[in-house]
């Protein structure tokens, strides 16, 4: 989300996208409830448990080793290192006159009118932005331009689940995507 901001500030820093598990959400329409449950632990928990908080949104959990939720949480080692992450789901818009949702819409009209290379990919068992592959391939003119590709079994952080496999496509775009 806070990416795709950027990119509507600054598009021509930018040769092409890669668009994962995300959203331009402007406070119009509700909000999932896992979305609004993480939020609600955000707020209430200031001192919350990075790893934990990762390991709910993904599909396998019980894949992750101890040592990988342990370096999740090493930048975090208390309370006043967690501010940032405490205060991220906060500043999601879910009303429209949220601060962030003019951002918001500026970034979906900047992306509405996107002429480089864009792919979408999203996993299939996300339960924050689940879908909202669809809402960026109808946006982005140059994502129908792109193959569909949805990373089967993973969940919000599908990067982490099914890391080679998001590697490989994402190679497959540069590659395909290059200026020769």
């Amino acid at each position: 989300m806070i990416g795709l901001a950027a990119v509507a500030h600054l598009p021509d820093r930018f040769a092409r996208l890669v668009i994962m598990n995300t959203g331009l959400p402007t406070g119009k329409g509700k909000p999932g409830e896992a979305f609004l449950a993480w939020r609600e632990y955000a707020e209430a928990h200031p001192d919350m448990e990075i790893g934990r908080s990762i390991l709910g949104g993904m599909a396998h959990p019980e894949k992750i080793t101890r040592e990988i939720v342990a370096a999740y949480e090493a930048p975090f080692p208390d309370v006043r290192y967690k501010a940032g992450a405490a205060a991220w789901p906060l500043l999601v818009p879910i009303s429209p006159d949220d601060p962030a949702s003019a951002e918001m819409r500026r970034a979906r009209e900047v992306l509405s009118r996107w002429n480089k290379p864009a792919l979408v990919m999203f996993s299939d068992k996300d339960p924050i932005t689940g879908g909202g592959d669809k809402f960026f391939r109808s946006l982005i003119p140059t994502a129908k331009d792109q193959p569909e590709i949805t990373i089967k079994d993973a969940g919000h952080f599908l990067q982490e689940e099914k890391g080679e496999k998001v590697a490989h496509h994402i190679l497959d775009f540069v590659i395909r995507t290059a200026v020769r």
